[in-house]
């Protein structure tokens, strides 16, 4: 089983063996990314998602987010807590039959936001010291997740006794939904910290390569931000590059969210008949109608 499993998984294992590898030569390098993986989980993962992931988790639990529209429940919970809570919504609405395979992607289409508090705070005022750039980038994220929901969607309904059925066996009552709510929302988040961690590393590595020396600081800044989002755009803050390009650029990269969280959306869609180059197509085409909403607000207001 484990030698056919390698065979199939070749390229990812040899992979795994060099990051470990590089790892253990460069612990120092290892230690500090981690680290700085950690603070950003603690200091902002954790206080935006954990107790929105519990509270949500109650509510499926007892039986309530049955009874409210499965079209727009992942994509509220995802504006109030941000990333990868609108995957996690979506995928636990279709694994209780409240959305079907179209209708799922359709959700995902324009449910995979982040929060206006990370937008206008973690990004405007403390990367920019700009409230403005907090709006603008804000504006420009959701106007084209909602363009993009009109671009790729077109779910179908799912049957209206299927939805009774499972609203009258998913209400519960007492402390074990409210406990297992708990422990899944660690889970999850546990998970969020793993991605976050292992990309921040890769990009610490590709920092200390000579890949990047010939880059601009801004082309170089977003290649690190297409693996994590938070440092890509925490370092094109600081480039020499104008105002206006550097919110056109960190657009982009918060809407298409970096590879760090297309791989915590599929993980919050294990059973879920989603691919992830379908999640990239998503992540893709918002991050660039992002850019253009972006680069033409800016004209009036920056």
């Amino acid at each position: 089983m484990g030698f056919r499993f390698f065979e199939k998984n070749k390229a990812i294992c040899m992979l795994a063996v060099a990051a470990c590898l590089m790892m253990m030569v460069f612990p120092e390098i290892t230690v500090t990314a981690s680290k700085s993986a950690i603070r950003i989980w603690m200091n902002a993962v954790v206080p935006s998602l954990l107790p929105f992931m519990v509270v949500a988790g109650y509510i499926k639990r007892a039986g309530v987010s049955a009874m409210t529209s499965s079209r727009f429940y992942p994509a509220v919970m995802a504006f109030f807590s941000g990333y990868p809570m609108g995957a996690k919504m979506a995928g636990d609405q279709y694994r209780d039959g409240l959305l079907d395979e179209a209708g799922l992607k359709r959700v995902l289409s324009y449910a995979m936001i982040t929060g206006p508090a990370f937008l206008t705070g973690g990004i405007g005022v403390t990367f920019y010291q700009n409230k403005t750039a907090g709006y603008v980038l804000a504006c420009s994220h959701y106007a084209a997740a909602a363009i993009c929901g009109l671009i790729l969607g077109r779910g179908t309904k799912i049957p209206e006794q299927k939805i009774h059925r499972h609203r009258g066996s998913g209400t519960m009552s007492g402390e074990t939904p409210f406990t297992d709510s708990i422990l899944e929302s660690f889970r999850s988040l546990g998970i969020v910290l793993a991605y976050i961690l292992l990309f921040m590393i890769g990009a610490a590595f590709l920092d200390i390569s000579d890949l990047f020396q010939s880059m601009p600081d801004w082309a170089s800044a977003f290649c690190k931000g297409l693996l994590e989002m938070t440092v890509g755009c925490s370092e094109i803050a600081r480039c020499s590059c104008s105002l206006r390009m550097k919110l056109v650029l960190s657009s982009f990269l918060i809407s298409f969210g970096g590879l760090s969280v297309t791989g915590q959306t599929m993980s919050m869609l294990k059973g879920c008949p989603v691919k992830p180059g379908q999640i990239l197509t998503i992540k893709i085409l918002h991050g660039a109608l992002s850019a253009i909403w972006t680069f033409t607000i800016c004209a009036f207001v920056v």
